[in-house]
């Protein structure tokens, strides 16, 4: 991983494998976390959707630009507690 172009190849490998599954990615050039929650709530407008991460600059993300009207289920997963995981369901939180 050292190797830049070694590295690129990877993550290009990675995602080519993602989308033959159907999964969404997205490539970010500097500080990802706006756009995992943009392409998140993107996607739960037509599905149910989680994110997981450790990060919870995504949680707080989430809760700020979570449109209730426009989203379906949209959770965020960490397994940052004790190593078992918390579930967050973003739209209960909203409503808090």
């Amino acid at each position: 991983m050292s190797n830049p172009v070694n590295k690129q190849k990877f993550i290009e490998l990675l995602q080519n494998d993602q989308q033959k599954s159907g999964c969404c990615r997205v490539n970010a050039d500097s500080d990802a976390d706006c756009l995992i929650v943009q392409t998140t709530l993107l996607q739960g407008r037509e599905n149910n959707v989680a994110l997981i991460g450790e990060d919870t600059d995504l949680l707080v993300l989430l809760l700020h630009h979570m449109d209730l009207a426009e989203s379906k289920e949209v959770y965020f997963l960490s397994d940052r507690v004790n190593k078992v995981g918390k579930i967050w369901d973003i739209v209960r939180l909203k409503y808090i």
